[in-house]
């Protein structure tokens, strides 16, 4: 590959491989798994709500990972309404969201009111 071109208006990219230009994408969603940063705080702590921010068609799902183990893991969401998390705590804190819809934004916190 040596040179690559998106074109935002039909949601394609292409990629030049050997003087051939190939379209990589068909503009059409795509399952995929994102997984933040490993937070590292001073002592165990724990977050009491999550909301995910996306266009909502076929539903997100959040995983929270405390200290590299799996915590804790939502039910497909279709709103961006507030989900409560158990009551679980851990130095190192990841977060992790599955989805086929374009998600835009992801918030954890331990007052409901901070996500609205």
């Amino acid at each position: 590959m040596s040179a690559a071109f998106t074109d935002h208006s039909a949601d394609v990219a292409y990629v030049l491989i050997g003087g051939e230009i190939m379209a990589i994408s068909n503009g059409q969603a795509q399952e995929a798994k994102w997984r933040s940063r490993k937070f590292a705080f001073p002592y165990a702590t724990g977050f009491g709500w999550a909301q995910v921010s996306a266009r909502y068609s076929s539903g997100v799902v959040l995983r929270l990972y405390l200290d590299g183990a799996l915590a804790y893991t939502t039910p497909t969401l279709m709103s961006a309404k507030p989900v409560r998390l158990p009551a679980v705590v851990g130095r190192h804190v990841e977060i992790e969201i599955e989805s086929a819809d374009r998600v835009t934004g992801v918030a954890v916190s331990n007052v409901q009111a901070e996500l609205l």
